[in-house]
């Protein structure tokens, strides 16, 4: 009759556990590794589509409170610093009635304001001149550990007031590129 194990069953027995362990771990990391690449993936796409938006919001309020559009134009391109520049009064400020404004008039400079976005380190920054007086602040747009800028693109009709921009990139996924054309309806 017998009373125990033998040392072969118990040394059997510690190999199956132990490749039961290895096993489940390395399955639970993939399954991790997984689910962090979809997040990553999911965040990058949404910041792509959250920037095309912002960008065309800019645009849309081109020109507003611009008289002379040659004194001060409501969208500019420079090709050689990759940089897009729109500028416009601020009618739906809550804090200051910017209604009647007209920009540069110096009335209330805080109505005022110079969007800039600029292709700079493989990422698209945006400034944001809040009184077109030089002193802006910026931001990147996207997350530099999850996509990568390679070119940023603007074309200007000054006939139709339509301007037509492309962000091309690389994100985890692989490449992309976005981009909309805007018609300035309050360009002058």
């Amino acid at each position: 009759m017998r009373k125990g194990f033998t040392l072969i069953e118990i040394l059997i027995g510690a190999l199956i556990g132990i490749i039961i362990v290895l096993a489940s771990t390395i399955f639970f990391s993939y399954g991790y590794r997984l689910i962090l690449n979809t997040i990553s993936n999911s965040r990058s796409n949404t910041s792509i589509f959250q920037v095309e938006e912002i960008i065309n919001s800019d645009l849309r309020k081109a020109g507003y409170g611009i008289e002379d559009p040659t004194t001060y134009p409501p969208v500019e391109w420079n090709l050689e610093l990759k940089k897009l520049i729109i500028r416009y009064v601020d009618y739906e400020k809550d804090d200051i009635d910017c209604e009647n404004e007209t920009f540069g008039d110096n009335n209330t400079p805080e109505c005022d304001y110079i969007i800039t976005y600029q292709l700079k380190n493989n990422n698209l920054y945006r400034f944001v001149d809040k009184g077109a007086n030089g002193n802006s602040s910026s931001a990147p747009m996207f997350d530099g550990n999850l996509i990568k800028i390679e070119d940023f693109f603007v074309s200007i009709n000054n006939t139709t007031h339509a301007v037509e921009y492309a962000i091309s990139g690389t994100t985890l996924e692989g490449n992309f590129t976005i981009g909309d054309t805007i018609i300035c309806r309050n360009w002058k």
